[in-house]
């Protein structure tokens, strides 16, 4: 019997001066793999739409840590209003 490639599930999360929320937002998603989906691999890729605050260093903190991270780094605000 070969061996089952585990299956990845996708979590695209768009931020713009997140920096309260990015660390949260990681935590209880890979929280809830952890948890209920030990099935299945993530990847959280986090899009940073050119923020003012620290939301891309907190970004780059995590992928540092966990390679089931991805940070998307704008260098403009490509925001639905702009």
């Amino acid at each position: 019997m070969g061996s089952e490639q585990m299956k990845t599930i996708s979590i695209v999360v768009p931020c713009y001066n997140e920096e309260e929320n990015v660390e949260a937002m990681y935590q209880a998603i890979a929280g809830v793999f952890a948890r209920e989906l030990k099935q299945y691999r993530y990847e959280i890729i986090f899009i940073d739409n050119d923020s003012a605050d620290r939301t891309r260093e907190l970004i780059r903190s995590l992928c540092a840590k966990d390679t089931g991270v991805k940070g998307i780094l704008n260098a403009k605000n490509f925001g639905q209003f702009n």
